[in-house]
């Protein structure tokens, strides 16, 4: 069972390193658009299986968002900040792909 767990997660990763692929007549051929600095956004959120489910955005920018309540930065130039605040679910990507609209 553990196996075929491990073996689902190899495919998975290769799949995914292959990207996003244009179709013809489709709007697939988009590029990668960055949405508003001002807007609450997250690439990388991690959840934990708990109910209800507890999520934290494992982000590293420059500035945190102003609603993070708990900003964790280096004294580094430029700083590297993540926001440790725990949250019910995941905000949409800062970034879409393919021309697909962000996951809410």
């Amino acid at each position: 069972m553990k196996t075929s767990y491990i073996l689902m997660l190899i495919v998975a990763l290769v799949l995914s390193s292959f990207g996003c692929k244009a179709m013809p007549n489709t709007t697939a051929d988009k590029p990668i658009t960055v949405l508003d600095g001002n807007e609450l956004c997250c690439n990388t959120c991690v959840c934990a299986y708990s109910n209800p489910p507890q999520c934290r955005c494992t982000d590293v920018k420059s500035y945190c968002h102003q609603s993070c309540k708990a900003c964790a930065c280096t004294k580094s130039i430029p700083p590297q900040c993540h926001c440790m605040d725990i949250k019910a679910s995941c905000e949409v990507p800062c970034q879409k792909r393919c021309g697909e609209p962000p996951k809410s």
